[in-house]
Formats: structure tokens, C-alpha cells, sequence
């Protein structure tokens, strides 16, 4: 039986891991990250990383509408 905090800490892991494996298969090889910068996500907090432009995104739809 494992304790509350430990599992909260394995969740926060897979979150970042996932966050970062988001980053890595960008279909634009310039969106993606060099190894060296993944090492550096994957030391920083999930909460100072920024969440990858969907990768199916139309840019132009995603940039904002005019009203």
C-alpha cells in the first residue's frame, strides 16, 4: 500500500512525462525540442513548462478571431 503523498508525486511524474513526450512528437521538426532541452524540461517543475500548440492546429485559426 503505497501513501497519498507518493502517489501524488507518481502522478506529477507521468503529467510532466507526458507534457514532454507532447513537446517531442511536434510534426514540425522546428517545434521540437534537441535532447539537451528535453534534459532540461524533464528537470524543471510541471509547473514552469508550457503546454505544445496542438499539432493538428490550423495556425490561422488558432492565432484569434476578429469580432
Amino acid at each position: 500500500l503505497q501513501s497519498p503523498g507518493v502517489i501524488c508525486e507518481i502522478e506529477e511524474i507521468a503529467r510532466q512525462m507526458a507534457l514532454d513526450g507532447l513537446w517531442c512528437i511536434q510534426t514540425n521538426p522546428g517545434n521540437s525540442p534537441s535532447m539537451s532541452q528535453v534534459i532540461h524540461m524533464l528537470e524543471k517543475n510541471i509547473n514552469e513548462l508550457e503546454m505544445p500548440q496542438p499539432f493538428l492546429a490550423c495556425p490561422s485559426l488558432t492565432s484569434g478571431f476578429s469580432s
